[in-house]
Formats: C-alpha cells, structure tokens, sequence
C-alpha cells in the first residue's frame, strides 16, 4: 500500500556517514535495503523482521518509549565489514 507521503527524521552526522558507508561498500540499486535478489523486501518479510524483534525484546509495542538519559548504541557504532 503506498501513501505517497515523504517522511523526514533527524539523521546524525555519524549515521549518514554510516550510510554512505554502506552504499559504497553493498551499492544498492534502488532500495537502501535490498532483499537478497534485489529489490524491496515483501510486506509480509518486513512484518515477520518486526514481530520477531518485539517478542525477542520483550517490549509492548504500544508502549510509550522514554529516552532521557539513554545513549545512542551509534556513539560506538564500529566500520562495516565488507
């Protein structure tokens, strides 16, 4: 289902170069995260990546998260490795 609506976030200095990092070392052709074949994950893969992640962190995901006080794993985020 597409809405057709741009998103806009804030995005750090270190995880654009992050980023780029990773267009330069796996270049993808269209999606920044492509399926193994190329192109867009199916709806159903992204739904399952998600689930899995909420049961394995125990989190409600209808929960409001509070962040004060919390650093960003980002801060030690490493190289990617090609």
């Amino acid at each position: 289902m597409t809405i057709n609506k741009d998103r806009y976030t804030i995005l750090s200095p270190k995880v654009a170069e992050k980023v780029k990092e990773y267009i330069s070392c796996y270049k993808p052709r269209y999606y920044l995260i492509e399926g193994q074949d190329g192109g867009k994950y199916s709806d159903r893969s992204v739904q399952k990546i998600m689930h899995n992640a909420v049961q394995k962190s125990k989190i409600n995901p209808d929960a409001t998260v509070h962040t004060s006080g919390i650093k960003s794993p980002i801060t030690n985020l490493k190289g990617l490795y090609c």
